[in-house]
């Protein structure tokens, strides 16, 4: 979790604590919804464009010299 978020360990526990993103706890493991994550990262990203991510035209469409 922590790795795809690019966040440490430490802000991950201030994110539960802060009722960022929902999670279960169980026997002292925590998990979390794929859905709840990525509908927070589109919280804190809407508008941009999301890292890894390459515009495309239409299919079927030629590149325009000018």
């Amino acid at each position: 979790m922590c790795f795809a978020l690019g966040i440490t360990k430490r802000t991950l526990q201030s994110y539960r604590d802060k009722r960022f993103v929902p999670y279960s706890n169980v026997g002292g493991k925590y998990f979390y919804r794929e859905s709840d994550v990525a509908a927070y990262l589109e919280a804190r990203t809407k508008g941009k464009i999301a890292a890894g991510t390459a515009l495309q035209s239409e299919p079927g469409s030629q590149p325009q010299n000018e």
